[in-house]
């Protein structure tokens, strides 16, 4: 997840361009980081082998990354492809294929 510039309170601190500009990088960040509850339950199959796949957290430093893994043994994408993002925009991106697929 992609973190907000400021709160609310902390916006009203600041002088009427920059609280407008700052709202509108937050409407975009909450824009990007949606996931609907549908993309959360259904993760695409494997673009490689079209097994089933799994998210998997992985913790570095601070932070909580999630990864991706295939299920299928041997597959380019068994152990995930280290992407180190956040949930949302990680599933997004996976779930987003050429052709719609």
């Amino acid at each position: 997840m992609i973190k907000k510039i400021g709160t609310d309170d902390e916006l009203l601190n600041c002088d009427a361009v920059d609280m407008v500009a700052r709202r509108k990088i937050n409407e975009i960040i909450d824009y990007v980081n949606k996931v609907t509850e549908k993309e959360k339950e259904e993760l695409k199959p494997c673009p490689f082998c079209g097994s089933p796949v799994t998210l998997e957290e992985r913790e570095e430093t601070k932070e909580m990354y999630y990864d991706i893994c295939c299920s299928n043994a041997g597959c380019y994408l068994e152990f995930g492809a280290d992407w180190n993002i956040e949930k949302k925009p990680l599933i997004k991106m996976w779930n987003n294929r050429m052709g719609g697929e």
